[in-house]
This record gives structure tokens, sequence and C-alpha cells, in this order.
């Protein structure tokens, strides 16, 4: 299943590839099929919450993509929905989690409401306690759209929380993915609607745990262009660390 064939994006300008992920593609080709080697630390509509049976959310899009990226035919799902403090907390100090060998974090919504400067010191805390323990472990930061991040591209800024994250993984050689600043420029082209990023899943939740399908969609083709470049960087080690 190939998402990014059809895909014409703005390129790297969404995306750092940095360190890449040649020891992830090395150590996940090896991995026994089926089991839990891909971890997912992120909220609401990345798994898929509100869209249509039919649109799955950019979660899924990864787990399509691996198998013809890695070699691997069957990478497994892992899903951990929590905030920053919570992921610092909970798997800093171990568990399944450290068997996996490529991580995806997304605090972005729930961490709407927190100083950037916390999110992007509790990120760094949990990148630092994981590479104590497995060095070679691949972490990709995505970034999905908030309201404070569209109100920071519209005035021409980058929005406090990318901004405090990106110092960490550049410090860090981290591979990142900017969907919202992608989001933010078809958005503010008229391409697509604020409300196809910036959905409510019920009324007492915040704006951006849902998308309508136009705006998932968006978010996959984005993450698989993203993914094959990601993947193509550099090639993968004969050995993973």
């Amino acid at each position: 299943m190939v998402l990014w064939s059809a895909a014409v994006f703005a390129g790297e300008s969404n995306w750092h590839v940095r360190s890449g992920a040649a020891n992830a593609a090395c150590a996940l080709r090896q991995c026994e099929p089926g089991l839990s080697y891909v971890y997912f630390i992120a909220t609401g509509a990345s798994a898929g919450k509100g869209h249509s049976k039919d649109v799955k959310g950019w979660v899924h899009t990864v787990m399509a993509c691996l198998p013809e990226l890695t070699g691997n035919p069957k990478p497994v799902l892992c899903p951990y929905a929590c905030d920053s403090w919570r992921a610092r907390f909970f798997y800093s100090g171990g568990g399944s989690i450290w068997n996996g060998r490529l991580h995806f974090h997304d605090f972005s919504y729930a961490d709407v409401k927190t100083d950037p400067a916390v999110v992007a010191r509790n990120e760094e805390a949990l990148v630092r306690a994981q590479r104590r323990f497995r060095p070679g472990n691949t972490h990709v930061f995505v970034y999905t759209l908030t309201e404070p991040m569209l109100s920071a591209y519209r005035k021409g800024e980058t929005p406090a929380y990318i901004a405090a994250m990106e110092r960490v993984a550049d410090h860090y050689g981290i591979p990142s993915v900017n969907l919202a600043k992608a989001a933010a420029e078809k958005i503010i082209s008229g391409e697509l609607k604020e409300e196809d990023f910036l959905g409510k899943l019920n009324r007492d939740s915040a704006p951006g745990d849902r998308q309508t399908d136009a705006g998932a969609k968006f978010y996959n083709e984005t993450m698989a262009a993203f993914l094959k470049a990601l993947f193509a960087a550099k090639p993968a080690v004969e050995k993973s660390v």
C-alpha cells in the first residue's frame, strides 16, 4: 500500500530527517513479524478517532507503509495515549515500551494548554532515559495542528510548542514531521478548511482531536511522504544497536 505516489507537497520544509532511521530500518527488518516493535505515544485523531470507517488516522498510515520500507511484513501497532508529563514518568522507567525500536511521539493536542518549555523538558527526559537503555532506538517527533499553532502560522510565526520541540530534536538528531505546518499552509491558501483539522470529538474536548476525512487524508499523505524520505535518507545499518 503506497500512499505517496500521487502526493505533491512543499517537501522537506515540513519535515527534518536529521539522523534518519538507519538503525530502526535494520532492527525492524530483523524483528520477528507480528511482535511489537513500533510504539506511538499520541492522542485523539492520530489513531483514527472521529473519521469515517474508510479513513484512518496517520498512525495507521505508518503501519501501512512500514512493511514496504523495512521489509518486515507485519510490525504491530502499540498505541499509548497520554500527555508528556505522564509519558516522562510512566515510560522513562522501562516496561514493554523499551522493546520498541521505532517510537512516534505527538503531544500537540494533549499538551495544548501546557507551557511548551515544560513539554520540551518532559520530552527530552523521556528520550534521554530510553537512550540510556537502548541507544539505537529511533524516535520521531510528530506535530499535529492546534488552535494556538494555526494562530501563530497566520501571523507568520513559528508556534512556541514547535520551536521548543525542534530545539530538542536538533540537539539529539531526532527526525520530526510538521503536519501542523503543512495543514496550516493548506488552510491559509484556502485549499482546505480550518474545520478539516480542528474539529471536536465532543463538546468538552478542545479543537484538534477530530479531523474530517479530507483533513485525515492530507495528514496521511504528508506522513507517507515523510516516511519515504526518512527511510531513504540513510541506508540501513548491517547490525542494529
